[in-house]
């Protein structure tokens, strides 16, 4: 949300939790103008694992149907929350946390994102820099 503040200063709102009629929305940018593009975006994250309260328990895993179910119900608050408020754009921003299951998800969410016109952004966080490097650039 800052850095959106600061980017967009001169020419659009950018506000967070905003209460709307289907609950509240993570993130609107209002063009300051007068415009009517504006967009929405909603945030979620995708785990491997569910770290629990108390120390020393064993992680719980988060099975991949769970994930994608996670994932669609943000297409959908995106989209109702785009037409609701009458904004021209939807997106979903899904921050990647797990170790394999992320590209699934993205392509089990791929076809309700093109059938209520939510732009997707998959976000892969990486546990460490060398797990980045490696995935980017692979040496044999």
């Amino acid at each position: 949300r800052v850095f959106l503040v600061a980017r967009f200063a001169e020419v659009a709102k950018v506000r967070e939790e905003v209460v709307s009629g289907n609950g509240r929305t993570d993130i609107t940018i209002q063009p300051t103008n007068g415009s009517q593009d504006a967009a929405v975006l909603e945030l979620k994250t995708i785990r491997d694992v569910r770290t629990p309260k108390r120390a020393g328990n064993i992680p719980i895993d988060i099975p991949l149907p769970t994930n994608i179910r996670w994932a669609k119900s943000g297409i959908q608050q995106a989209a109702a929350y785009r037409d609701r408020e009458r904004f021209t754009g939807a997106f979903l921003c899904l921050y990647d946390f797990c170790a394999t299951q992320g590209k699934t998800v993205e392509a089990e969410i791929a076809e309700p994102a093109i059938k209520y016109r939510v732009c997707v952004k998959r976000y892969w966080i990486t546990a460490s820099h060398e797990e980045l490097r490696e995935a980017v650039y692979p040496v044999a």
